[in-house]
């Protein structure tokens, strides 16, 4: 490590625009490079705040292309992107776009690049673009933008959106999709409030509105033909009373899908009735396990906001290690309710903080950190789990969670599971549940 240094350094282009700061303009936009590059061949690619995919020399860092799709992104309040997405054609496959570069597009687009020269692909949906808001039905202005790399495999294309939070009841559907990586075509939608959940609207029909999505990373298992999603909650996220039965079975859950048909196989709830917005942010990380008879498991290990580690059988979704329902908090605003526990995973390291005590308020002098265990004292908090019923309410931990949508990395030869938290440095452990650092 002492001995690495920096290659080569590049810039996108891509930069802020007037109005855009993040903190406190009127448009309230954020903006961000919170980008994973990928790398196919010797080339890098990268997404930007606006959209931009810009291709570099992975030897080099000079730059090969750029391409602006002119996203309109007035009124998102979150200018992102977190990734792209590569596909290649099968050998003999009549296109001028063999190699492609998918992407998402903050205005609820998805499109296809050719990933030689970053222009579009004319034969991918209309003129190298598709729609997001099909089938969604009324989409108000922002209400639905794609900031996450849609995932690539089995000649599908699979994605879900941002759905914005706190706003409304019935909002755009939070159904996920699957995509013709050539065409652009609508394959299957995963929709829980439909009969069957998988199946492909035509030409009038809308998905379920209101339902729960999934906006991070996905992650896949090909040989299990398994996909699995981070599910989030129903809007609004801190109120619950309305929420219908397919809501509370997928929201804040880890959900596996058919790849190929779009099929849910099982799902496994790691919030019960989410009212603190601790829905899942990331896919799992995969890895086998060893199993008593000498032969392996394969298994995912699910981060979450709660700083709770989920290890579970991939292929069925049961648990691999311990996991404990526990009485919380109880109480809630008119109209809604908590339910009673909540799942542990006592088998392995918990990264979930203390619950909050005088001694944790702070402050720049000492008359500062008085005020803030006045304000403390006065305010309605029970711990972990704490139900929103007033104002002052304290949520700890909060939204952004004690694992975000960085998820974890696994090293599969030492089964160590390695996660940078939220403030709290880097945390190492293993997946059968002992702490090594």
């Amino acid at each position: 490590m002492k001995d690495l240094k920096v290659a080569w350094t590049a810039r996108t282009g891509d930069t802020i625009r007037p109005g855009e700061d993040k903190g406190g303009t009127d448009a309230g936009h954020e903006f961000n490079f919170e980008n994973t590059p990928i790398k196919v061949g010797d080339t890098l690619s990268v997404c930007t705040g606006h959209s931009w995919v810009v291709a570099f020399d992975a030897a080099t860092g000079q730059k090969k292309w750029s391409f602006d799709p002119k996203a309109d992104t007035e009124a998102d309040v979150y200018l992102a992107c977190r990734g792209v997405a590569y596909y290649e054609a099968p050998p003999g496959t009549q296109t001028g776009c063999p190699r492609r570069i998918i992407a998402p597009v903050l205005d609820a687009r998805l499109m296809a690049l050719n990933a030689d020269t970053g222009k579009p692909c004319e034969d991918f949906g209309q003129h190298g673009f598709v729609s997001l808001t099909q089938y969604l039905g009324h989409v108000p202005a922002g209400f639905h933008f794609v900031t996450s790399p849609p995932l690539v495999i089995k000649d599908r294309v699979m994605l879900g959106g941002w759905v914005y939070d706190n706003q409304a009841e019935g909002e755009p559907s939070g159904a996920v999709r699957a995509f013709d990586p050539l065409s652009g075509k609508l394959i299957w939608a995963w929709d829980v409030g439909h009969d069957p959940q998988n199946w492909t609207p035509g030409p009038g029909d809308q998905l379920t509105r209101g339902t729960p999505n999934a906006w991070g990373v996905y992650t896949a298992d090909p040989d299990l033909g398994l996909v699995y999603l981070p599910m989030g909650n129903a809007t609004p996220d801190y109120f619950g009373g309305h929420r219908r039965p397919i809501d509370e079975k997928v929201s804040s859950s880890t959900v596996a899908l058919d790849i190929e048909t779009g099929a849910p196989k099982w799902v496994y709830q790691n919030t019960h009735h989410d009212v603190w917005d601790m829905d899942v942010p990331t896919g799992p990380s995969l890895v086998d396990l060893p199993d008593r008879q000498g032969g392996s498991v394969p298994a995912l290990v699910q981060t979450t906001k709660r700083g709770e580690f989920f290890v579970l059988d991939r292929r069925t979704g049961a648990p691999l290690t311990d996991v404990r329902e526990k009485p919380v908090p109880q109480g809630a605003v008119p109209g809604d309710f908590t339910s009673p526990t909540q799942p542990y995973s006592v088998g392995m390291p918990s990264l979930a903080p203390k619950d909050l005590t005088e001694p944790s308020m702070w402050g720049a002098t000492p008359f500062d950190q008085l005020m803030c265990r006045i304000e403390f004292r006065k305010a309605y908090y029970k711990g972990q789990f704490t139900p929103t019923q007033r104002e002052d309410t304290i949520v700890y931990p909060a939204f952004d969670g004690v694992i975000d949508w960085h998820g974890a990395s696994i090293d599969p030869y030492n089964k160590r599971l390695i996660r940078r938290t939220h403030g709290q440095g880097v945390v190492e452990g293993t997946p059968s549940g002992r702490r090594t650092g």
